[in-house]
């Protein structure tokens, strides 16, 4: 009987809950793994290195249907990948803004949490960006370092790559080198579970991958395109991809329609 009462109560509280949703807003985070993806780099590397980052932002949404809501905010988000050559290791990091346009599904919301499937574009700005390198003369001591370090950082001075006197040019910083738009193809699954009536738990996977070459292919050093001729010499170095999976969450306040 009481198992009864508890599950009458539960749907109630659900009907109450997507009867009334409205606007819909909360903060999110997104720890995740992170890799750029080029066929050139992979050749050319003895050991790549899972580099880990961290997304934060906030997201809006708004729902069309009972089980449907189209998704947007703002997250901040670094990216990148490391790997090991010759027992250097080397580092990319790529800051971005992101604005996501996604499209949320979610099961009948008749269950005490609901599943839910996300799909859409993410657009992204990038802000900054650093290429960093540690010689540390073999590949077991590149390696416990890589073990040691995974998470995408600012380096310091001495880590940063000196391009002024690996490539006869001043700049450090290497924001150039990327292009400063992107647009991200991103997916998620995962679940919902109300806390009250006007508060959600939202989780779930979420996969994004770069639509377009993340790098810009026509940025010279010295005459000579940087990324086919300084960084991995190839008469046609292949598009580069980013792409981050990890685990998204955070709570949500619904705003019931007026």
């Amino acid at each position: 009987m009481h198992r009864i009462v508890l599950y009458i109560c539960l749907i109630c509280l659900s009907k109450m809950l997507f009867g009334q949703r409205g606007l819909e807003i909360g903060p999110r985070v997104f720890p995740h793994l992170s890799s750029i993806v080029v066929h050139q780099d992979k050749i050319s590397w003895d050991k790549n290195v899972i580099t880990t980052g961290f997304d934060y932002g906030v997201e809006i949404g708004y729902s069309t249907r009972i089980n449907r809501s189209v998704r947007s905010g703002i997250y901040f988000c670094e990216s990148g990948d490391a790997f090991i050559r010759d027992g250097v290791y080397i580092a990319r990091k790529i800051n971005y803004v992101e604005v996501p346009m996604h499209f949320k599904f979610i099961t009948h919301p008749f269950y005490v949490y609901m599943f839910s499937f996300y799909i859409g574009p993410q657009f992204k700005m990038r802000t900054f960006a650093y290429h960093y390198q540690i010689d540390f003369g073999d590949n077991n001591t590149a390696m416990w370092y890589a073990r040691n370090n995974s998470q995408l950082k600012v380096p310091d001075n001495n880590a940063k790559l000196n391009y002024p006197e690996t490539y006869g040019t001043p700049f450090i910083n290497t924001e150039n080198l990327y292009n400063q738009y992107n647009i991200d193809l991103s997916i998620g699954l995962g679940f919902d579970y109300p806390l009250n009536s006007y508060v959600l738990f939202n989780s779930y996977f979420k996969y994004d991958l770069s639509v377009l070459n993340i790098e810009n292919k026509a940025y010279e050093v010295n005459f000579q395109r940087f990324w086919s001729t300084h960084w991995t010499p190839a008469y046609e170095r292949n598009r580069a991809r980013n792409f981050d999976f990890g685990f998204m969450f955070g709570v949500t306040l619904i705003l019931p329609k007026r």
